[in-house]
């Protein structure tokens, strides 16, 4: 049955149906761990220099199902009004893969002494698909065309907006301001435009705690808008618990933990809540983050001794 589902799936790409014109790049739960692959504004917004790295495993048990890999790098400039980052992104369904590499420039303007910032960025790279015909089957294994993977790439561009402060956050980005067509790979080779809106804050419960809750909206062309929402719990700012979930799609939960080298680990796990709840693990995420020179927040402590 699961066979059944993919191929139903890429007959629909094969066929040019609009359906296979939805959602290109990949769904991320801990898409808060790493906005720089979506938004080039966080390229050194908060005055850090940072190491990310996420791979997410969806439909886990289904054999082909998508498997995704994100390293990103980025650090301020000049005192914090610039930055300066770079993403890669490796996502591969069955086959078929879409692999992209970004530089991505950022300008952060002081709009009052409160700390009320605007980052405006802007990114420009590569962007490649392609089929792996090692992954399929092939009745005549001596073709030297199915030898080695076919892949097209083309030049990509994107930019965004952020509006922020100490303890929350907007912005809004388009990735693919291109939109760049693989025309020898049509009609699965298309990229199609998104949109990214999105918005979280920060709130204290305690001087050891606090409460963080983010929202991202996407929007793709020919496809409806999808919206993810996360809240977690910190302690310390070195453990947090939350929770999370894909409307009309599905929920989970995540955890993240800092150790005092400044690297920080974070997991997520999340289930679909259509008809492939029965037939799948899960969506499973593990992800790394290393940090310098953040400015640290003050912290009362509750012990006066």
């Amino acid at each position: 049955m699961k066979q059944l589902h993919l191929i139903f799936a890429l007959l629909a790409c094969l066929s040019g149906l609009p359906v296979a014109w939805g959602q290109q790049l990949p769904q991320v739960s801990l898409y808060q761990r790493n906005p720089l692959q979506y938004n080039s504004a966080h390229a050194g917004w908060d005055g850090a220099a940072r190491l990310t790295g996420i791979t997410r495993t969806q439909w886990a048990g289904w054999e082909g199902a998508p498997n995704t890999q994100f390293l990103s790098g980025s650090a301020a400039l000049k005192g914090g009004k610039a930055g300066m980052g770079v993403t890669l992104m490796n996502d591969a369904i069955g086959a078929r893969f879409h692999r992209t590499a970004r530089v991505h420039g950022a300008y952060h303007l002081a709009l009052n002494d409160a700390g009320l910032r605007v980052s405006a960025g802007v990114s420009v790279g590569m962007e490649s698909v392609g089929i792996a015909f090692t992954n399929l089957y092939i009745p005549d294994g001596q073709d030297p065309a199915m030898a080695q993977p076919y892949q097209q790439g083309q030049i990509a561009a994107g930019a965004g907006l952020v509006v922020h402060a100490d303890r929350w956050f907007v912005s809004a980005s388009v990735p693919q301001l291109l939109r760049p067509a693989f025309h020898s790979l049509a009609p699965i080779g298309g990229t199609v435009r998104h949109g990214f809106l999105a918005f979280g804050g920060s709130f204290p419960l305690s001087p050891s705690t606090e409460l963080r809750g983010s929202a991202l909206v996407k929007q793709a062309e020919n496809a409806p808008v999808t919206v993810d929402l996360n809240v977690e719990w910190w302690l310390f700012d070195i453990l947090s618990v939350g929770v999370m979930g894909r409307y009309g799609e599905g929920f989970g939960v995540q955890t993240a933990y800092k150790f005092k080298e400044g690297v920080r680990l974070h997991y997520a796990v999340d289930f679909p809540t259509n008809g492939l709840m029965s037939q799948t693990f899960g969506s499973h995420e593990i992800g790394f983050a290393w940090e310098y020179g953040r400015p640290k927040r003050a912290v009362s402590s509750p012990r006066f001794f």
